[in-house]
């Protein structure tokens, strides 16, 4: 048995196999979503190296000719279901922890240095709590039910729950009168649209490669938009702008339209509002006293800002066949 036959005999599924002295991944019969799978074949091509990292916690030889080469079938298919059990065990108890963890956290009453700092305020914030560690906690949910959380600290570090899926999950900003539903990244753009759009739910998907799955799962019926955030930093850099990339996939998924925020110094739509509100302010300090205007109106500008560049792409949705982030808990 050659190198790469001795690699398919253990569930690799390598593409090529060169005796290059150069470790290479590839993905597995138990993870063929992933790259689990690591190997090297030195240059004499008779001794090699291989490690599933799902499933071995060292790095297998493999010499030609050696007795010890050819594996049991048997043995290595019943490896492969028992880490498949282990990591389905494994996520079921995270899960668990997280709500666990989600029961012992107090409601968020009195706002958050997190929000303050991005000038946002409490509307919104009801289906928040906050930890002993003063970390805001975010539930994510699927079909009413939480499957992980989202830890944010003080100074904006975000954390998901070890070990728990957030693939397809969201957290969901509603009202009882909404007329339009938009879909963000993250929770900070969430309130910020919530927050200047009237009668808007939201839904965010906390980043944007979680923006399509929550897309196939969203009911809606009505006007909706993708409020996408607009990476142009990245994109001056690698060529690619990731927020509007999985933002134009995800209005395609639905069949609305796309929003981003342009001019500004941040990516999204919090940003958006919060340079807006404070060159606002800077402007009126500026001006004569006779013309300067109330804090409450200089917000309200703002809002209404963001509001019109998002309400712009808004388009029209057909009822969708019902998914499990519908808008309600």
């Amino acid at each position: 048995m050659d190198f790469r036959a001795q690699l398919e005999a253990i569930g690799f599924m390598p593409t090529t196999v060169e005796p290059d002295g150069k470790w290479h991944r590839c993905k597995t019969v138990d993870h063929p979503k992933k790259r689990n799978g690591a190997y090297r074949l030195a240059t004499c091509g008779t001794i090699g190296f291989y490690q599933n990292h799902a499933t071995e916690s060292e790095v297998t030889t493999w010499r030609a000719g050696s007795e010890t080469e050819r594996p049991d079938p048997m043995i290595s298919q019943a490896r492969m279901r028992e880490a498949l059990n282990e990591r389905r065990r494994k996520a079921i108890k995270a899960t668990e922890d997280a709500r666990a963890y989600w029961r012992a956290c107090k409601p968020l009453r009195h706002g958050h240095p997190y929000l303050d700092g991005k000038l946002l305020t409490m509307q919104g914030c009801a289906g928040l709590r906050v930890d002993d560690e003063g970390w805001l906690i975010v539930p994510v949910d699927i079909g009413g039910a939480i499957v992980s959380l989202q830890r944010i600290s003080p100074d904006g570090s975000k954390r998901f729950w070890s070990g728990a899926s957030v693939k397809g999950g969201c957290y969901v900003l509603d009202t009882p009168r909404a007329s339009m539903t938009a879909l963000v990244e993250g929770l900070a753009t969430g309130l910020a649209v919530f927050q200047s759009v009237p009668n808007c739910r939201v839904i965010v998907a906390f980043d944007c490669g979680n923006m399509d799955p929550v897309a196939r799962r969203l009911v809606i019926a009505g006007l909706a938009v993708v409020a996408a955030d607009n990476d142009y930093a990245t994109e001056a850099r690698t060529g690619r702008n990731p927020g509007l990339v999985h933002g134009r996939s995800a209005a395609e998924l639905i069949g609305c339209g796309i929003a981003w925020p342009e001019g500004i110094v941040g990516t999204d739509y919090a940003d958006m509002l919060a340079e807006l509100i404070a060159s606002g302010r800077q402007a009126n300090d500026a001006a004569p006293r006779r013309d300067q205007v109330r804090d409450e109106a200089i917000i309200k500008v703002a809002k209404h800002r963001v509001a019109q560049s998002i309400k712009r792409a808004m388009k029209f949705v057909a009822h969708r066949r019902k998914g499990e982030c519908d808008g309600s808990r």
